[in-house]
């Protein structure tokens, strides 16, 4: 485990490539990995989570309409989500609640 925590650590340093944490509900993001820098932003600021906005300042002002577009479809979608109710696997049984 702690390799592939490793190798991932190197990855994210070295590369244009991140790992988000998003909580809308806190409007924070959180980003680990070089890829934050793009938007203007250090890699520290992002790893302790800005408001989405901020990282949206760093897109090009023709591309933001149609980024907070996204922003609310991916909004709705994790509302939704969230509220859904799951269902076990065909052949499986859920478990019931002691």
């Amino acid at each position: 485990r702690l390799l592939s925590e490793e190798r991932l650590s190197r990855a994210l340093a070295t590369s244009r490539v991140a790992v988000y944490e998003w909580n809308p509900a806190q409007d924070s993001l959180s980003v680990y990995g070089r890829l934050s820098e793009a938007f203007g932003v250090t890699m520290q600021q992002a790893s302790e989570g800005l408001p989405l906005g901020k990282f949206l300042e760093g897109i090009h002002p023709e591309d933001r309409e149609g980024m907070q577009g996204a922003r609310a479809a991916v909004e709705l979608v994790m509302a939704r989500f969230c509220h859904a109710r799951t269902q076990p696997p065909v052949g499986t049984k859920r478990p019931r609640r002691p």
